[in-house]
């Protein structure tokens, strides 16, 4: 149990004219689910202010309540509410200035719309085959090496990335690697963690129903690296376009890296079995040969390569970590089926992951390719037509739906198909009858791709949540044909 008094909210760099003294045994960050006895941190949330639930927590039992400083104050007269100027750096050392600075893991935090869950887990893998404990947080869940934990967050809550950090530093894992989506980042889950390394994949269209605007969308990006300390690795993918203007902001910097700078790729061969390229960096050449498809693979290994790095670890260790390098579950996973006919399942959901993943599939020499995909319901509309443009690299598009949540499908199918350009197009709102109907079709040595939902085990209409996962939707159609 902890135990976490006034005096320890004041060196923590909160303040309040409320006097009593008081114990509090626990955080909660949801007003309802407040215990006697917890400390309620107000974080401002989607569409609600953290604050806007102080009382509330308070009269189900808190004995105190931690806000920013830009909240009223004159609402909390004479209550136990504690403010703070700098809110995250004070929540960060609430939450970790009690760890043992010896036993405090590595924590790598990656960031950018494409890449990150690749190059988490297989960060997270790489350190396991080289002798270290990892954990791994993200789109898929929690994993400490044991088995994965699903939490339905990119980047989970400030409180289980607490427990993380606290549970880490008790069994003596050295690392955590954190999937940092934009959200998260606004919303303070970091907050206050210190990094040993930040990474920046890349930026492109998505999640704009909540930032707005691609500028507001790359300021939350931003702030992982705002927030950081001198003493962290900065790894920029400058050959983006918003990589590069967040690598010149830093190249001053100490403990700076930028892919397309310091660090050039070059002699790249994307495969679909086998990718390599040459990494070219102070004066040394590393041939990196990846198990994997396309270039944006490649790019994602040479993360992995320069964290390890950073790390000491011996480059040719590293190399050999790379060439046995595999992808998370529903990242390009392949299944073949009968007449040499080959299924891509992947988590494509934004029109450069749709377009990257074509790209991969052509490279490799794929002669016929068609692809059966949606769009998630409830969010992200603008970007519909563009998935339909990218899709249009295919020969043949089978339109279907993902997560349609409350939205018509058929209202987002035609959303999309306004975006394709002279292209085959199919249309079943149904995801398994038009799986079906696209292996049908698919001939011979063909190639299809089935993009959106990757490792998802469901599919959420209106508010009902079905079974389903594309992987064993296949399994079980090819099963049927043979």
């Amino acid at each position: 149990m902890i135990l976490v008094s006034q005096s320890d909210l004041r060196l923590a760099g909160f303040y309040s004219d409320y006097r009593e003294e008081f114990r509090g045994t626990g955080f909660a960050i949801d007003s309802r689910k407040v215990k006697q006895g917890d400390i309620f941190i107000g974080l401002d949330g989607v569409s609600q202010k953290g604050a806007n639930f102080a009382l509330m927590a308070l009269e189900k039992g808190a004995v105190a309540a931690l806000l920013p400083d830009s909240s009223r104050r004159d609402v909390f007269k004479n209550q136990p509410v504690f403010f703070s100027k700098d809110f995250f750096s004070s929540l960060g050392k609430l939450l970790y200035g009690g760890i043992d600075p010896k036993l405090f893991p590595k924590i790598v935090a990656v960031t950018g719309t494409n890449g990150k869950t690749t190059i988490a887990w297989s960060l997270a893998k790489a350190l396991r085959g080289l002798g270290q404990s990892a954990v791994y947080a993200g789109t898929i869940g929690i994993d400490y090496g044991r088995g994965t934990e699903k939490t339905g967050l990119t980047t989970p809550d400030i409180l289980t990335i607490s427990s993380m950090v606290h549970k880490a530093a008790q069994e003596k894992i050295p690392w955590i690697i954190l999937e940092a989506s934009s959200h998260g980042i606004e919303q303070g889950r970091l907050a206050g963690l210190p990094l040993f390394a930040a990474l920046f994949t890349n930026l492109t269209p998505d999640h704009l129903d909540y930032h707005k605007t691609m500028e507001n969308y790359f300021a939350a990006k931003s702030h992982l690296f705002e927030e950081a300390s001198s003493k962290t690795f900065f790894i920029i993918n400058a050959e983006d376009p918003y990589g590069e203007q967040l690598y010149q902001k830093y190249r001053g910097r100490l403990r700076v890296l930028g892919i397309g700078k310091e660090v050039i790729l070059d002699k790249v061969l994307p495969g679909l079995d086998q990718s390599s390229a040459t990494l070219n960096m102070d004066g040394n050449s590393f041939p990196i040969v990846l198990p994997l498809p396309g270039r944006y693979n490649i790019l994602n290994s040479i993360f992995i390569f320069l964290v390890l790095m950073a790390a000491g670890f011996e480059p040719q260790l590293v190399l050999r970590q790379l060439a046995e390098m595999s992808l998370p579950p529903g990242r390009m996973e392949k299944i073949s089926i009968s007449q040499n006919r080959l299924i891509i399942v992947d988590y494509a959901h934004t029109p450069d992951a749709i377009s990257k993943a074509i790209d991969a599939l052509r490279e490799s020499g794929t002669q016929t390719l068609s692809i059966v995909f949606g769009a998630g319901g409830d969010r992200d509309s603008e970007k519909r037509p563009l998935m339909g443009k990218a899709a249009s690299k295919a020969d043949v598009v089978y339109l279907t739906s993902d997560n349609p949540r409350s939205e018509n499908p058929m209202d987002i199918i035609a959303q999309i198909q306004s975006g394709i350009t002279d292209t085959k197009t199919v249309i079943e709102p149904d995801r398994k009858k038009a799986i079906e109907r696209a292996l049908s079709e698919l001939p011979p040595g063909g190639v299809l791709l089935i993009a959106g939902k990757g490792h998802e085990n469901t599919q959420q209409i209106g508010n009902t949540f079905l079974p389903f996962n594309d992987v064993e939707v296949v399994r079980e159609i090819a099963h049927a044909e043979s």
